[in-house]
């Protein structure tokens, strides 16, 4: 049974955040959760695609960052590391792509015909220096909100919270004495769940469509944000990811990059990245890794 309270809820990075520690620690949580809430909007400052004013759109209109802070470079250098596993089929510089398609800051949804997309955008990370090609636009939203998990994480520990559920917008961070209960959100039935996992120490993420989809008004074209940086077309044979990591930022990263990538893949970034992950199709059929420990109802 959990022993965890649930001792704050708010908005930021555009998704909901719940906060859980035991009964005995909510007093000092209750110290820190404004510095929680400023962590979330400081990030949210420096790295949103949407924001004018913020880092990563300084980057993306071309202007000279001399000193790349350190948190971006671990999120670029882990993202450059996906990108050349996966052939260049996953990359940090999808933001260009999602643009087109009407996944901005504008929230058009409506597909540019402004200009043609330029197809296979990435990004080169060496020595510290970001590189951007064929018109490729930085995009953190495939691992951002993971390593900012970590982070609020690494925030709670640093004052003495040692058991603590951090849930953002669906991705975990889970550290308790007693086993917690994650449910498996079906992907294709709005509402239901399918099973659930268990664990007392793990980081949890999904990946799906049906988290962010929409219709085209002008075209009636259903898109949604999971695309191929080679054709700017919404993949659709998968329905869902699920990954369970030693943190976060790998859970979020990963369940994106499983999504996207073909199969042949998989085993390289598995190999690379250690992890358990279990993909839903279309068909409701249901693969899991040996390591992927989940009760299916």
């Amino acid at each position: 049974m959990s022993t965890m309270k649930l001792v704050q809820t708010l908005e930021g990075i555009g998704t909901h955040w719940f906060f859980f520690v035991e009964e005995s620690a909510a007093a000092q949580y209750h110290q820190i959760h404004g510095k929680i809430a400023e962590t979330i909007e400081e990030f949210n400052q420096l790295y949103s695609r949407f924001l004018p004013n913020s880092l990563v759109s300084q980057i993306n209109r071309g202007e000279k960052i001399s000193n790349i802070p350190d948190d971006l470079a671990i999120m670029l250098s882990v993202g450059y590391q996906l990108q050349e596993i996966t052939n260049r089929i996953y990359t940090l510089g999808i933001g260009s792509t999602l643009n087109h398609i009407g996944y901005n800051q504008n929230y058009r949804f409506t597909k540019s015909a402004e200009s043609e997309i330029q197809l296979n955008p990435f990004i080169t990370f060496e020595h510290q220096e970001l590189q951007l090609y064929n018109g490729a636009q930085l995009d953190l939203g495939s691992l951002g909100k993971g390593f900012l998990i970590d982070k609020i994480g690494n925030l709670l520990e640093l004052h003495g919270i040692e058991h603590f559920l951090i849930n953002g917008g669906g991705d975990i961070l889970l550290k308790s004495e007693n086993p917690e209960k994650i449910i498996l959100q079906h992907p294709l039935k709005p509402g239901y769940s399918f099973g659930y996992c268990e664990s007392k120490d793990t980081a949890f993420a999904a990946s799906a469509p049906s988290f962010r989809s929409w219709v085209d008004p002008t075209t009636q074209a259903k898109l949604h944000h999971l695309v191929s940086p080679h054709s700017s077309i919404p993949i659709t044979e998968i329905a869902a990811v699920f990954v369970q990591a030693k943190s976060a930022f790998l859970a979020d990263a990963l369940a994106t990059v499983f999504f996207v990538s073909p199969s042949e893949f998989h085993a390289a970034i598995q190999a690379t990245f250690p992890c358990e992950y279990a993909l839903f199709f279309p068909d409701e059929s249901f693969w899991q890794s040996p390591g992927f420990i989940a009760t299916i109802e």
